[in-house]
């Protein structure tokens, strides 16, 4: 008897797969085998592969902690692998028992099941090295200053080390019996709802991995800030319990940090735009001065002085060029970086009344960038360059790729007459633009705060494409969003 003709397993792997000494396994969606090598017939206690195939799998193995296909596959579906220990139903003792790791998969639109089975006896081989693993592993979050808890979605029981309860100025037996609800009532009241919110959604398999900032009160009454990551699994125990561990760090000081350079950066901008203030007020009585002599005419339009005069008037023009660009600029990344959905971005710049007479189309509607809180002003500068600078533009597309190197890529391509190629790099320099106050320069020193860069990458007469390159670390999937600030 033959293995199914489709059964996802390559030419290349088979012959690998045949040989391997641990037992494997590929299932159906209903659970029956379609493919075994020799050593899963040996584990299972079959004299041949023949007497595997087409069978289904519960009928070859039993397992008190599953019980059936459907809670098997169920568990799978949840988490992507799940592992049991069984016996084979041909002989059923304990010292036959082995593990079993089972990973869903799909391949051409059909969904199938791998299973790993590991006889039992080879772990105790492996259990210094275990053992030596658990132990670095500790060493690796006491020198990160990690500490580590889980939590039992079932029960609501959670379980934290010495270094987590420390943390926050308690020994472990003072937060006991720990709960979620005791660790809720630690929690900053702004902090409640949007944790309370994710931890609800783990068993429902919304955010299985991720990390967070939230503020939990010390001992002594003060918030201390922590940055948690977690990752939802199946427990390995008898009774299957779905589980979420994770580890808190300790993140006060690095907050407080940069509290104090936005404050300071506060205080720059202020006693910036006050000096700014100052000169304008200047400049303004120069230019004043110079209009009323160009009114009454005192001095001759043609002599040698008004033309030093003109000059003067054209420097003081400059002065307040360069204070409305400095203007701009002086709080660029005073304000920390958000996570800003592309599409909603686009409705409210597409919304403006400069661009009602343009047809905006956005194609880019599950991505979110982490950026300047500035980065809505990138976009409208995008347009109005369109306008100002494209011809007869009517129309504006805003979409996304991937590269392979995980970048994503956001394009704003207009359908005006685009620009020339010597042209494509001087256009982000100061002073490029003057009609717009330094804005593609200034965009892209915006964007630079999260390490987005910008390019010109469209083809002259078929309209221009900035194309933005997001890092991997900088953008996400708007599906699944993470708790974060």
């Amino acid at each position: 008897m033959s293995a199914r003709e489709d059964v996802p397993i390559s030419d290349g792997c088979r012959g690998f797969c045949e040989d391997a000494p641990h037992g494997m396994l590929i299932a159906d969606v209903a659970g029956v085998i379609v493919w075994a090598n020799r050593a899963a017939a040996g584990i299972l206690a079959h004299e041949s592969l023949d007497e595997l195939l087409y069978k289904p799998l519960f009928s070859v193995l039993f397992s008190l902690r599953t019980g059936s296909w459907d809670n098997l596959s169920f568990h799978t579906q949840k988490t992507g692998t799940f592992t049991f220990s069984a016996l084979p139903t041909s002989r059923m003792s304990g010292e036959s028992s082995f593990d079993v790791m089972i990973i869903r998969a799909t391949r051409d639109g059909k969904e199938w099941y791998y299973l790993y089975l590991t006889p039992q006896f080879e772990k105790q081989i492996s259990t210094r090295t275990t053992r030596r693993d658990a132990e670095r592993l500790n060493l690796a979050l006491r020198c990160a200053e990690l500490g580590a808890w889980d939590l039992n979605l079932r029960t609501g029981v959670m379980v934290v080390e010495d270094r987590w309860a420390k943390v926050i100025g308690y020994q472990p037996d003072e937060l006991l019996p720990f709960t979620a609800e005791k660790y809720f009532e630690l929690l900053h009241p702004d902090d409640r709802e949007e944790s309370i919110s994710l931890f609800s959604g783990w068993s429902k398999g919304k955010n299985p991995s991720g990390s967070g900032e939230v503020r939990l009160r010390h001992k002594d009454g003060h918030w201390v800030w922590i940055r948690s990551h977690w990752q939802v699994f199946w427990s390995p125990e008898k009774e299957p319990e779905l589980m979420v561990v994770g580890v808190h760090q300790n993140i006060t000081d690095k907050v407080k940090k940069d509290e104090a350079i936005r404050q300071a950066q506060r205080k720059i901008a202020m006693l910036s735009s006050v000096t700014c203030q100052d000169i304008l007020n200047q400049v303004t009585v120069i230019r004043m001065l110079y209009d009323i002599m160009e009114m009454t005419g005192e001095v001759s339009s043609e002599s040698d002085t008004w033309k030093q005069l003109s000059k003067i008037n054209d420097a003081a023009l400059a002065i307040e060029r360069q204070i409305g660009f400095t203007r701009d600029y002086e709080d660029l990344g005073s304000e920390p970086p958000l996570w800003q959905d592309v599409g909603e971005l686009t409705d409210r710049v597409a919304a403006m009344p400069a661009f009602s007479a343009l047809t905006v189309t956005c194609t880019c509607r599950t991505i979110a960038v982490y950026a300047d809180p500035k980065l809505e002003r990138v976009m409208t500068e995008l347009f109005t360059n369109a306008l100002q600078h494209g011809g007869k533009v009517t129309s504006i597309t805003v979409s996304c790729s991937t590269s392979p190197d995980g970048t994503v890529v956001i394009t704003i391509a207009d359908d005006g007459v685009g620009i020339a190629e010597n042209r494509k790099k001087t256009i982000f320099s100061r002073g490029i633009g003057v009609v717009t106050r330094y804005g593609l320069y200034l965009s892209r020193e915006i964007l630079s705060v999260t390490g987005i860069t910008i390019q010109e990458t469209g083809t002259e007469g078929t309209g221009a494409v900035f194309s933005l390159s997001v890092p991997q670390e900088s953008w996400r999937m708007q599906t699944n969003p993470a708790l974060s600030r």
